[in-house]
């Protein structure tokens, strides 16, 4: 059995945790695990693959890979499977224009955050064993 995909995100963004939750919400094989990127085991992968680690992006660990910035989103949806992988119609733009959508939207994700009330969250009890790291701090909100 192959390694699970691992979903690498800023903890500190309510934008990253969104998406995380909504990894989970939308996974029901469960084979998303996921850690912080700035993490002991997220920085581990990070240099295991070969990632920056001043990179600013979400980061899927996949396939024996490491896959940034809009190859990540795209490989998200792949592996999340129907109706989801439906979005992975977007890998036919250049990789150069994925990309920099993709940069521009990070660039504002704090703004979405404050805008849209999206916090930080600490995982269901059911959930938490999908998180390698244990990255949790007390200005996270529990999610019911």
């Amino acid at each position: 059995m192959d390694e699970p995909p691992t979903l690498l995100y800023d903890n500190n963004c309510g934008v990253c945790h969104w998406a995380v939750r909504f990894v989970l919400r939308n996974d029901p094989r469960q084979r998303f695990v996921f850690a912080a990127l700035n993490s002991g085991v997220g920085r581990s992968l990070l240099q295991q693959y070969g990632v920056n680690q001043s990179e600013d992006s979400v980061v899927l660990i996949a396939r024996g890979r490491a896959f940034l910035r809009s190859d990540a989103l795209v490989q998200v949806v792949r592996e999340l499977g129907w109706p989801w992988r439906a979005v992975e119609v977007a890998a036919i733009l250049p990789k150069g224009w994925r990309d920099a959508m993709y940069d521009r939207f990070a660039a504002s994700r704090a703004s979405i955050s404050r805008r849209f009330g999206l916090v930080c969250t600490v995982p269901r009890i059911e959930e938490r064993a999908r998180f390698l790291d244990r990255a949790f701090t007390e200005h996270h909100h529990d999610v019911n």
